[in-house]
């Protein structure tokens, strides 16, 4: 079955994802800002894979704005990196779960594992998580409300990340 009561299909899910994670590999981060929603909000929870962001360190919590200042950074050669690393997102078992009950009306939930390989230097890792989408359809496409990344080793050392999911 690919359609859903939401009015999203896995199928469609999977193409918006496969889209994303091509935007981000590219280096086409303005492009890949313009998937978000305006109240947009990317969340990457440190420590636990679910807790309050205002009252937990997260490693990322950044409203669209903050985004936007991000993908500016990188654009001027001005990010904390003065060599992006190269990236490649490996995007897995894509679900379309009814949204729970605190997704804003009007969202539908995308869920999926990602595996992102690394390259910075001589270095190279990979990085496994789990993601969770709210996406809301405006002016026919869709847009991201929420993206949430839970690694799997949150909870561990890691160093500083020179790419942006």
């Amino acid at each position: 079955m690919t359609a859903t009561v939401t009015g999203l299909t896995r199928a469609e899910a999977e193409d918006f994802v496969h889209h994303e994670a091509m935007l981000l590999d590219e280096g086409r981060h303005e492009e890949w800002l313009e998937l978000f929603a305006a109240d947009g909000v990317f969340w990457v929870p440190a420590n636990e894979a679910d807790h309050d962001p205002d009252s937990h360190v997260s490693i990322i919590y950044d409203d669209r704005a903050r985004l936007a200042d991000r993908v500016a950074r990188l654009a001027l050669g001005r990010a904390v990196q003065e060599n992006p690393s190269r990236t490649m997102h490996l995007v897995g078992n894509v679900t379309v779960p009814e949204p729970g009950p605190e997704a804003p009306p009007g969202t539908v939930e995308v869920r999926v594992n990602l595996v992102l390989f690394e390259s910075h230097g001589t270095r190279n890792t990979q990085h496994a998580a789990r993601c969770r989408y709210l996406l809301r359809q405006e002016d026919g496409h869709w847009r991201i409300v929420l993206r949430k990344l839970a690694f799997l080793d949150n909870d561990q050392y890691s160093p500083n990340l020179a790419f942006l999911f």
